[in-house]
This record gives C-alpha cells, structure tokens and sequence, in this order.
C-alpha cells in the first residue's frame, strides 16, 4: 500500500463511523489506577479516539498525563497516583487560633487585640509549608474624650474601653468603644452622651444605668450568666451560637435588643440521592459552618473534584455539594 493510500486509509479510520467500527479497534475499560479513579461511567468498550480522565484521592497527586487516549484497541500510557510529600506540623503562630486544619492547608485567626499581616492561610507545597501570618497588636492610641464622662474600664490589651457619666448625669447611647483596624468605633452610631438628671443643679439625683430595669429578660436556648453595672450577658446552649453579640443593655428603665441563640445543624440524616457517607453518630454543625463529608463507594464529586463533598449550616438548615457514580 503506497503512502497516500496508507494517509487516506487512517483519515477515513478516524473521520467514518462506519469505517472505524471496520477498520479500528475500540478499547477495553482502561486498568484500575490505584488511589485515584477514571471519570467517566465504566463501559464495557470504549469509541476509538475517546479520552478519559484521571484523577487522584486526597493527599495524591498525578504522575504522567492526566487524560488518556484510546488509539486503535490500546490507550495511552495510564497515569499514577502517588503520596504528596507531607509538610508536618506547621510552625506555631503567636497569638493565633487553628480554625481549620488537614494535610494541605491551614487557616488562623487572630487573638482579640490582635490583626493579620499576611495570608490567613499557609498551604503544603513540595513538603513545605507556605510563610505563616502574623499576628500583631492592634493599636488605636488612646481612647476618644466624652463630656462629663470618665473612663471606668480598659481591657488589657487596650481594644474596648467602658465609659461612665459623671456624678448627677446619665448615658445615652453607646457605653463601650472598641479599637477596630486603628480607630476607635462604638457599639451603635454615635457617641455616648452623658445628660443632667433630676434635681437642683447643686444637688443633682442620678439615675444610674441598670437602674429600674429589673431582672434580664429570658432568651431562647441561653442563660444570663452576668448582670452588673446595667449590662447582663448571657451564653448559649452547647451547639447553638449567638447571631451578632451575647449581650443586652439596661437604659432608661427598660432592656434593650436581648441577644438570640441560633440552632445548630445535625447530620445524619443525609438524603440518598447525594451519595455522602452519613457518620455513626450524631454531630452537630454549628451556625455557618461548613464540613467535609467523604463520598459514598464509587461516587465522587465534580464540584470539589475530590472524594468528598460538603455540608454547610444555614438557619438550622444543611445543603450539600454531593458525589455522582463514575
């Protein structure tokens, strides 16, 4: 066969249907790729020229191609799943709180009185760990003069101050300042004013604040666990989180905008159709809070491209990102 004929006969095996069922050769399901998956739905027999994908379980990455041919009955060289090199323990960082941890990634938190210089997170690269954050203190000078009020409180690292009107004077608005991104900012828009109470300019009558409120009122899955200087705060139930702040305020004689406890999430149940693997036990998702959840036998998930999907926690409500079959 002359090589025009020969150009002519391989064009026509790759462009006719009907010729490539004739002439070329379709391919068997591809091997088993240990510690990673094909992702495609497994066929008896695949269309020459098909391309499929591999891809490689947590903590794995590939070696070779990531996709693979079938040319005439043979595929192109299979791909391997090999161990990441593993970083170890990561180095601590100062004033800082883990708030989420794995193999690959690492998430921190500032202390309160404390702001990030740096990324947030440090990553596993090459056996590595990406350069940490830091932590450093927040700084906002002294806090802002009000008239006729003093300073009664400063916590110790110097981001919340307390204020108190003078003898014969009673606040209004916000109490408290807090150092945030260097200025100080308070509670409610604003700042606090201390007004002259009852009484004879020689002789004044303060009301002070707390003063004939009474008890704090009862909220929903919490308890008052401090009532003093006409501020009560409270904690939630285990499992449940507060919506914005954990306390109430006494003014002029009535408690304002008690706090609210929001309920946790619980898994399982976890519908079918999402093919996650429901844990032995109870647990329970706190308010905004998203876990990884593995994926059933033989399912994986598109959206994370992993073998896991994830559940997130929203008004006591989960959603999933779930696993198909492969």
């Amino acid at each position: 066969m002359g090589v025009i004929q020969l150009c002519a006969f391989l064009a026509l095996c790759v462009s006719s249907s009907v010729l490539q069922s004739a002439y070329c050769k379709d391919c068997a399901p591809p091997p088993h790729v240990k510690d990673g998956l094909i992702l495609a739905k497994w066929q008896k027999t695949y269309r020459d020229e098909s391309t499929l994908t591999v891809a490689c379980r947590e903590s794995y990455e590939i070696q070779g191609d990531k996709e693979i041919d079938c040319h005439n009955g043979e595929w192109s060289p299979i791909p391997r799943c090999v161990e990441r090199e593993k970083c170890g323990a990561p180095v601590a960082v100062e004033h800082a709180t883990v708030v989420k941890q794995n193999q690959k990634e690492i998430s921190y938190r500032c202390d309160e009185g404390y702001e990030l210089n740096g990324n947030s997170k440090v990553t596993c690269n090459n056996g590595q760990w990406t350069a940490s954050p830091v932590c450093s203190p927040v700084s906002c000078g002294s806090p802002p003069a009000v008239a006729n009020a003093f300073l009664i409180s400063q916590s110790t690292n110097k981001i919340e101050a307390t204020y108190q009107c003078n003898h014969g004077y009673i606040l209004t608005g916000p109490k408290k300042a807090t150092c945030r991104n260097g200025q100080w900012t308070f509670q409610s828009e604003g700042l606090p004013t201390c007004l002259r109470t009852e009484g004879t300019q020689s002789n004044p009558e303060p009301i002070r604040p707390g003063q004939g409120c009474g008890s704090p009122p009862k909220i929903d899955n919490g308890d008052v666990i401090e009532n003093k200087r006409g501020e009560a705060t409270y904690q939630c139930n285990r499992y449940y989180t507060f919506m914005d702040r954990n306390h109430t305020i006494c003014q002029n004689g009535q408690w304002h905008d008690p706090p609210t406890c929001l309920p946790p999430c619980s898994i399982p149940p976890i519908p079918a159709e999402h093919n996650l693997q429901a844990p032995s036990q109870t647990n329970y998702i706190p308010q905004g809070e998203t876990v990884y959840i593995l994926c059933r036998a033989r399912t994986y998930s598109p959206v994370m491209r992993r073998f896991h999907g994830t559940g997130s926690c929203k008004n006591g409500q989960m959603s999933y990102t779930g696993c198909i079959p492969y």
